[in-house]
């Protein structure tokens, strides 16, 4: 599974790149990990531009070689960009499986409203990077290649996540609940 990686948000440090890689060859060898080189873009607090940003997606959504596009962090950027971003995407988008983490969904719930692939809120590289160091292990558990599968799409997390950005006082709230009602 070739796997592209995106910045729609805040930026990843090449060092983390090189862990994240390590770690997935080790335990995932099928796995092959592609950072696009936006993951390192710094501007204020994004990982670039919302041009950019939307540019590195839209190219690694688009590119019928990946399997999957993984969003390296959550962060609020994600929403500057997915209206126009979901608007330039291509039919080799729709048949990827997407995944993100926090304000990524976002994203994902523009591109679970347009029908386009299946969207899993997953842990980012971010996260999943501190997880596998605090419990010293290289086992990723189920972020890819065929444990996907077993994983709830995002069709079926979305009331979930409604109720959790309402229980938190998250913004992203109304955004959920427009993007459930116009999805179906």
């Amino acid at each position: 599974m070739k796997i592209g990686i995106c910045a729609p948000s805040t930026p990843f440090t090449r060092e983390d790149a090189a862990r994240v890689s390590a770690l997935a060859a080790t335990s995932h060898p099928g796995a092959e990990l592609y950072f696009h080189d936006q993951c390192f873009a710094e501007a204020g607090h994004f990982a670039g531009s919302d041009d950019e940003r939307r540019d590195a997606f839209v190219a690694l959504a688009n590119d019928p070689g990946f399997d999957a596009v993984w969003f390296v962090r959550g962060g609020y950027g994600a929403c500057r960009i997915a209206e126009d971003a979901v608007a330039a995407l291509k039919p080799a988008a729709s048949d990827k499986i997407y995944m993100g983490y926090s304000d990524a969904g976002n994203l994902l719930g523009a591109l679970y409203r347009a029908g386009i692939g299946r969207q899993f809120q997953r842990d980012c590289a971010r996260r999943r990077q501190r997880h596998i160091r605090r419990r010293k292990s290289a086992a990723f558990g189920g972020w890819i290649g065929d444990d996907l599968g077993r994983n709830r799409p995002i069709g079926g997390q979305i009331l979930h996540q409604i109720r959790h950005a309402a229980h938190c006082g998250q913004g992203h709230a109304r955004l959920w609940m427009h993007l459930f009602h116009a999805g179906q």
